[in-house]
């Protein structure tokens, strides 16, 4: 088979590949997939396990910044719990 066939097969394919994306186009039915309503969260009680030691800098770190986001997502200091 010539090169300049195998370029144009090539872009072909490519050409297949794009149209088939931009008809199929599975960006809005993933905006759509939740089918169940979000349950609260401050009624969640979290349990954070640490495989290793926790008292390492870099799990502190980590921890806080979980902690910190847990509570902009609504779940208590009292239901979040650290352990090694």
């Amino acid at each position: 088979m010539p090169l300049s066939c195998k370029v144009r097969l090539t872009r072909l394919r490519h050409l297949l590949l794009w149209f088939a994306l931009l008809v199929l186009d599975p960006g809005p039915g993933l905006a759509y997939a939740r089918t169940q309503p979000r349950s609260e969260l401050a009624a969640k009680t979290i349990l954070v396990l640490h495989a290793f030691e926790s008292t390492i800098p870099a799990f502190s770190v980590t921890d806080k910044g979980i902690s910190e986001t847990l509570q902009a997502g609504g779940v208590s200091n009292l239901n979040q719990f650290f352990e090694l």
